[in-house]
């Protein structure tokens, strides 16, 4: 178990800089897991079609901090369609599947 931890994951999940709330988010979601009790509470502006603010509160594992500070620190300046396929490419990897076509 120890493992599923090195690679950064305790780093990354340790990374507090982004912000927990926006002063005047353009859409908000909250995404619990009924498995484990995680939850994670995201707020997002745009403008011009791309991500301009991203913030996030976490209360949950190593594992839900560290995926919810990722996405913070890529997805500003994204337009929705990219944060797409970059979800896309990533549960295509989580299926075990090795050819991404990685830009």
């Amino acid at each position: 178990m120890s493992d599923l931890y090195g690679g950064g994951i305790k780093e990354l999940a340790a990374a507090d800089s982004a912000a927990t709330s926006l002063p005047y988010p353009d859409y908000s979601v909250s995404i619990d897991n009924p498995f484990c009790g995680d939850r994670v509470d995201l707020e997002v502006t745009v403008t011009d079609g791309r991500i301009t603010g991203l913030a996030r509160e976490v209360r949950g594992c190593m594992l839900c901090q560290a995926s919810a500070n990722a996405l913070v620190e890529s997805a500003v300046g994204l337009t929705a369609d990219e944060v797409e396929t970059v979800a896309e490419r990533l549960r295509v990897m989580l299926k075990g599947k090795k050819n991404l076509d990685w830009p």
